[in-house]
């Protein structure tokens, strides 16, 4: 129903867009779907872990999410922070 409707109401951009951004580009889908594939995995042991940890053990461990994101980035964009 909601693709119907996703169809539907862009007057077939929604599959044209599609097609031109993961289909005929099947590399630069895969680069973005590891990350997000990453980060789901990510938020589903985080559920785990909320059921199974004290509070202030599992608010430590979510902060966590804010510290691997920024290190994971910097390994993918190859990019150098320094302090100043």
């Amino acid at each position: 129903i909601c693709q119907y409707f996703g169809v539907r109401l862009t007057n077939g951009e929604l599959v044209k867009s599609i097609k031109e951004n993961i289909i005929d580009v099947p590399m630069d889908a895969l680069k973005i779907s590891i990350p997000s594939l990453l980060y789901l995995l990510q938020n589903s042991l985080l559920y785990v872990a909320l059921s199974n940890l004290s509070a202030p053990m599992f608010q430590v461990t979510y902060q966590t999410k804010l510290l691997t994101t920024a290190v994971v980035s910097v390994i993918m964009l190859q990019r150098r922070y320094s302090l100043k």
